[in-house]
């Protein structure tokens, strides 16, 4: 509890000093280079471009980047930019956590919906929008596709190891191939490397591949078009579709099984 009670004092502290180099024009944290008035009201340079006195008191600027300022400006914790979607950090300056964010925005995945939610809503997502297309918690998951029913082009996540990978699938028109990709869009930087062991098999035949997990850089979009030079065409698992078809019953079942593991 008293843990607690100081850091919420502490983030009202750092509240309080950002206010306090507020611009009263676009009302953001000023970062140099910024000019001070006569009482020390602090504006950007970009806001001030049409103002020929502080909008405040009316004083004349005569200062750029007082050092004062600009010293604990450099050194000051600031809110995570991803704050009012949840997120709750005191970035240090410096660090990467809002490249990881869980609270940064992603585009849905699914073919035919453009919803945008934070990346630890994703889950919560699939199950009300998408039911059955997730993967949640299993380290292998045996499943099949319908050969003839195989989408052009789909994207499955995966939540395991505390973050949230992706199965990106696509049929390539081009070059007949499908083509499989596994990435991960982390919560909280990682700190393993995580892995996928794809296998289809029938009978005595077996078409198997392991692929590590690219971390994408940034929030990802929608999955539209031609997708196979926007995806990392190298790490990917291709399958000549006229292999394909040898793994399918009967009945088209093309049967197959993903088995997740970090090292």
């Amino acid at each position: 509890m008293e843990t607690n009670n100081y850091e919420k004092r502490f983030k009202t502290l750092v509240s309080a000093l950002h206010k306090s180099a507020e611009c009263p024009v676009c009302l953001e944290t000023v970062k140099p280079p910024f000019k001070s008035c006569v009482q020390g009201h602090s504006v950007c340079v970009e806001c001030m471009k049409k103002l020929e006195n502080c909008p405040l008191c009316q004083g004349k600027f005569f200062s750029e980047n007082p050092v004062c300022v600009k010293n604990m400006l450099e050194a000051l914790p600031y809110f995570c930019r991803y704050s009012d979607a949840g997120c709750e950090e005191l970035v240090e300056p410096g660090n990467d956590h809002e490249m990881f964010c869980g609270f940064r925005p992603i585009v849905c995945r699914w073919e035919g919906c453009s919803i945008e939610m934070p990346v630890v809503k994703v889950l919560d997502h699939y199950k009300s929008n998408h039911p059955k297309k997730f993967i949640i918690g299993k380290l292998k998951d045996d499943n099949y596709w319908i050969l003839h029913k195989i989408i052009r082009t789909a994207a499955t996540p995966v939540t395991l190891f505390e973050n949230l990978f992706w199965m990106v699938y696509l049929n390539d028109d081009t070059k007949e191939h499908f083509k499989i990709f596994f990435e991960a869009t982390p919560i909280g930087k990682l700190t393993q490397d995580y892995y996928v062991c794809i296998e289809f098999k029938k009978d005595n035949m077996t078409y198997a591949s392991t692929l590590k997990a690219k971390v994408l850089s940034s929030c990802v979009t929608k999955l539209v078009g031609n997708e196979s030079e926007e995806l990392d065409d190298v790490n990917c698992m291709r399958i000549p579709r006229k292999v394909l078809h040898r793994f399918a019953d009967k009945e088209g079942k093309l049967f197959y099984s993903l088995n997740f593991f970090e090292m």
